[in-house]
């Protein structure tokens, strides 16, 4: 159940980044670090909440 929560929020927030990614692919190159810092961030994010649960079902 978790896992497809966590899956489904992953492809939101990655989507959203895409999005976000092209919206600013006109402009300099430096929009793709904040485009960067924050998948990175999300993925960290969603892997902790992933490992965190996996450790309160055992």
């Amino acid at each position: 159940m978790y896992k497809k929560i966590i899956i489904g929020g992953l492809l939101f927030v990655f989507s959203l980044s895409v999005l976000a990614f092209v919206g600013s692919q006109q402009a300099q190159i430096n929009n793709f670090k904040p485009f960067l810092v924050i998948t990175v961030v999300a993925l960290v994010l969603g892997t902790v909440a992933y490992y965190q649960k996996s450790l309160q079902n055992q």
